[in-house]
C-alpha cells in the first residue's frame, strides 16, 4: 500500500494497492511470481532479485526489502488493517462492485 499525498490539498490523498493484477509475474524474467488462490505470491528461493517486478508494477507498490534486497508485494494477509493505529485499513468480505470481483 502506498499513500500519495495531493498536495498542496491538505487532507486530499490518493491511495495505491495491490489489485493483484499480475503484471509483475508477466515481467518476471525467471518466473518466480506464482499464482495461487488468487493471489500473487514471489517465490524468494527463485527470486534473482533484479527488481523488474518492482519498476513494472502499475500501482507503484511493490518494495524492496532492505534486509535481504528481495522484493515485496502484498499477498491479502490482513496485517496492515491489524497494525493501523486508526482503524483506516479494514478488511472486507463484499464484493468489489465497480469490478465485479
Amino acid at each position: 500500500m502506498r499513500i500519495e499525498g495531493l498536495f498542496p490539498s491538505p487532507g486530499h490523498y490518493q491511495i495505491h494497492f495491490c489489485d493483484q493484477c499480475g503484471i509483475c509475474a508477466e515481467v518476471c524474467p525467471v518466473e518466480a511470481i506464482e499464482l495461487k488462490d488468487g493471489i500473487y505470491r514471489i517465490n524468494e528461493e527463485e527470486c534473482i532479485a533484479c527488481h523488474e517486478c518492482v519498476e513494472a508494477c502499475p500501482q507503484s507498490v511493490m518494495i524492496i526489502k532492505g534486509e535481504d534486497d528481495m522484493p515485496a508485494k502484498c499477498v491479502l494477509c490482513g496485517e496492515c488493517a491489524a497494525v493501523c493505529p486508526r482503524e483506516a485499513i479494514i478488511i472486507s468480505k463484499e464484493k468489489n462492485i465497480a469490478e465485479g470481483k
